[in-house]
């Protein structure tokens, strides 16, 4: 997560497992956009042996990254 920034994925090309928090996990996939707000863990595995491609927009910076275990 991210401690002061709201953090927009697009998806480009490509499908991964998203995380919206430790212990839950969706498919994401080309075309989607998935929005975190300051504070809220997330993240993604590549689930394919395709390229994942997806833009990243996060602020205001610093974004103040907050590391978390995935159980």
């Amino acid at each position: 997560s991210h401690e002061k920034a709201d953090d927009i994925w697009v998806v480009i090309e490509g499908t991964a497992d998203y995380y919206p928090e430790c212990g839950k996990m969706v498919q994401i996939k080309a075309g989607d956009v998935v929005v975190s707000r300051a504070g809220e863990k997330h993240g993604m595995t590549n689930n394919s042996s395709r390229d994942f491609v997806m833009l990243g927009i996060a602020g205001p910076t610093p974004i103040g990254f907050i590391a978390h275990k995935h159980h």
